[in-house]
C-alpha cells in the first residue's frame, strides 16, 4: 500500500501542491495540509463566524415568523373589536 501512495503522490504531483481555498476561512492551503490549516486561528474564527451567522439567520427567520403572527393576532383583534361595537 505504501508503494502505491508513492507511485500515487509521483504521479499526481499536482493534486497534492496545488492551493486549495478554504470555504470557511477563505485562507489557503495544499491538500497534504488540510488537518494542520483546520487548526489554525484563521480557520478557527472562521468557523466560529459561521456557526454565528447561521444563528443570526435562524433568529431573524423566527423573527420573521414572530411579526407575521402578530400581524395576524392584530387583524383578528380588530375583526373582533368591530364586530362587538
Amino acid at each position: 500500500m505504501t508503494e502505491y501512495k508513492k507511485d500515487y503522490r509521483l504521479r499526481n504531483p499536482e493534486k497534492f501542491t496545488t492551493p486549495v481555498k478554504c470555504d470557511v476561512c477563505s485562507g489557503k492551503y495544499q491538500l497534504c495540509s488540510k488537518n494542520q490549516h483546520q487548526k489554525t486561528e484563521l480557520h478557527k474564527t472562521g468557523k466560529k463566524l459561521e456557526n454565528m451567522k447561521m444563528e443570526l439567520d435562524d433568529s431573524l427567520e423566527e423573527i420573521k415568523q414572530l411579526k407575521d403572527d402578530l400581524s395576524e393576532l392584530k387583524d383578528k383583534y380588530k375583526k373582533l373589536k368591530s364586530k362587538s361595537a
